[in-house]
């Protein structure tokens, strides 16, 4: 009804605040408040604006969706049992879809729930890249999100839910490159000397493989900055590799 405003305010990779502003009147009230910072990713508000879902860091290493009712201030942790960091989401009109998007150690992959008990729903083959910018359509019947790959630049589909048929609407300019010899990495992962829990730690990578021929070959290692960047399978990044 436009009488609220939801607002973050980001200072650092490890410290954010989310309030409720009341546009009438002014009075901004935090929402979810804690001894110890806290990293919030996604906000927004749910049907009827009884409730608002957020991503963040509390109580574990990643970042997990929440419910808060605002009228109770009860908190129902939504993906929870999901070893990785909810890098998006996306509410459905009628508020009974959930559209995820799960960053599996740099694959971004797009989970759809449905019903009261957000139960998984089954999806076709996604390209495998960064995904950004999911949304319903006002009827929840299709899903829109773009992904940029490692042979594509960022291109909108679309995803009829009922029939699961995933559509590309534009196909980017590439300036003429041949897109179709770069490879899709591999993600893998490997030991480092920590440990968790008793085992070791692993570590994930990407590996590109020449398309052709037999090798031996040379070989790049390229590693990120961090501790916030983090390496994806993108064609900005295979563009860099190769420049």
């Amino acid at each position: 009804d436009e009488s609220q405003l939801l607002v973050f305010n980001y200072i650092s990779i490890n410290e954010s605040y989310i309030w409720n502003l009341d546009l009438a009147t002014g009075e901004k009230t935090q929402i979810n408040p804690a001894d110890k910072n806290i990293s919030y990713g996604g906000l927004c508000w749910g049907p009827q604006s009884k409730c608002v879902s957020y991503t963040s860091n509390k109580g574990g290493e990643f970042r997990q969706l929440t419910h808060h009712n605002m009228g109770s201030r009860e908190k129902t942790l939504l993906t929870r049992g999901i070893p990785w960091d909810i890098a998006g989401f996306e509410l459905s009109h009628k508020g009974d879809m959930l559209a995820l998007v799960i960053n599996e150690g740099g694959i971004f992959r797009i989970d759809l729930r449905r019903g009261k008990g957000f139960r998984p729903v089954p999806l076709p083959k996604i390209p495998i890249g960064r995904v950004s910018g999911v949304r319903f359509t006002p009827d929840d019947r299709s899903l829109g999100f773009s992904i940029n790959t490692s042979q594509t630049p960022t291109d909108t589909y679309s995803l009829d839910i009922r029939r699961r048929k995933l559509t590309r609407w534009p196909t980017s300019e590439i300036g003429g490159l041949d897109t179709d010899n770069f490879s899709v990495p591999e993600l893998i992962s490997y030991p480092t000397f920590d440990e968790v829990d008793g085992k070791p730690r692993m570590i994930p990578a990407f590996v590109y493989r020449p398309a052709k021929g037999n090798g031996p070959f040379p070989v790049i290692i390229q590693i990120h900055g961090g501790p916030e960047g983090q390496t994806l399978p993108t064609l900005f990044f295979h563009l860099s590799v190769l420049g």
